[in-house]
This record gives structure tokens, sequence and C-alpha cells, in this order.
């Protein structure tokens, strides 16, 4: 697989991960665009995909090892219905 196809591809996750469309999707139509259907292709996806998810990861790790613990801020007074709603307390709301 040449250089500038494995760029592309990180340039379209990076691009389309975060939107409400399929990232996943759009590197198997470059694929297919670029004509590469090898299984280096296809390992190369799943190491795109993996380092989206660990990026996204590290961002919220803050909030991830909060909610881990089992405590969850919610300041919105939407976040107070939805507790009450559920039956648990607010006292830390």
């Amino acid at each position: 697989m040449p250089l500038y196809h494995a760029l592309l591809l990180g340039l379209v996750e990076g691009l389309t991960e975060l939107l409400p469309v399929s990232s996943t999707g759009h590197l198997i139509l470059l694929d297919a665009l670029l004509g590469d259907h090898a299984e280096a292709a296809k390992t190369l996806n799943i190491v795109i995909q993996l380092g989206a998810v660990l990026a996204i990861a590290l961002y919220f790790r803050g909030q991830l090892s909060e909610h881990a613990r089992g405590g969850s801020s919610v300041s919105s007074s939407a976040g107070r219905e939805a507790a009450t709603r559920l039956g648990r307390s607010t006292d830390n709301i």
C-alpha cells in the first residue's frame, strides 16, 4: 500500500469519526475507490479505528474514570430531573 493511501485513509477517518456518519463505511468506500483489497488495507483500517477510539478515550479520560468509580456529576436541571425520576439522590448534583 502506498504511503499516500495510508495518509488519505487517516485523513478520512479523522474527518468523519465524530460526525453522525459511518467512518468505517467511508474507509471501505475509499479502499474500493483506490482499488486496495489486500489484507494489509483491512489491517490498516482496524489500526486507524483503534487509534481514533484511543484518542477519544484519552480526551475524555477524566470523565470516563469518574463514571468508572461510580460517580457522575450532573449540573443541569434536566440531569436533576432525570435523577429524581430514576429515584436517585440529587444531593451531589
